[in-house]
């Protein structure tokens, strides 16, 4: 009898007192971000905000320049889109599906950004348009959703060289 009161008691007590939540035990939950790193050689450079600048030293040739994009929010970034509106840079790929938080995947998303300088130096075959002698700023805008949208507008600096070479018989 004494057990069955001492239950009857303390149920009551736990609806006159209810349990508040601890809250330092919610985890907040943001939006994906974008964070692109340049990979060149040994070294990379990393740059996570809303717009990213990176300096590609020399453009001598037609040349692929890589890059990681990762997610370091703590949901996904879905329906992912890598566009330029300038014919002479060709992202790879210029879609992707989805990119998981980098807490939550170890796959890292690799991009190829190639521009098109005259003759392509990877392989030798083929040649393209020339790019102005000069300073050369391209840009390409990456953009994706997660609980709304989010993008990263990434600019490429380089500076191209143009080789003007004439023979003549005196």
């Amino acid at each position: 009898m004494f057990l069955v009161l001492s239950i009857l008691s303390w149920n009551c007590s736990q609806k006159n007192n209810p349990v508040t939540p601890n809250p330092t035990t919610h985890t907040k939950v943001t939006n994906g971000k974008f964070s692109v790193t340049y990979m060149n050689g040994l070294s990379k450079v990393s740059v996570a905000d809303t717009n990213a600048t990176f300096d590609l030293g020399d453009l001598r040739g037609s040349k692929s320049y890589y890059f990681i994009l990762s997610n370091i929010g703590s949901t996904s970034i879905n329906n992912i889109t890598l566009t330029t509106s300038d014919s002479s840079v060709v992202v790879t790929p210029s879609t992707i599906g989805v990119l998981y938080p980098n807490d939550s995947s170890s796959i890292m998303q690799t991009v190829k950004v190639t521009i098109l300088h005259g003759t392509i130096l990877e392989n030798g075959v083929g040649s393209k348009p020339l790019q102005p002698m000069g300073a050369l700023e391209k840009y390409i805008h990456i953009q994706g959703t997660s609980a709304g949208l989010t993008s990263i507008n990434v600019t490429l600096d380089m500076y191209s060289y143009v080789m003007d070479a004439s023979i003549s018989n005196d």
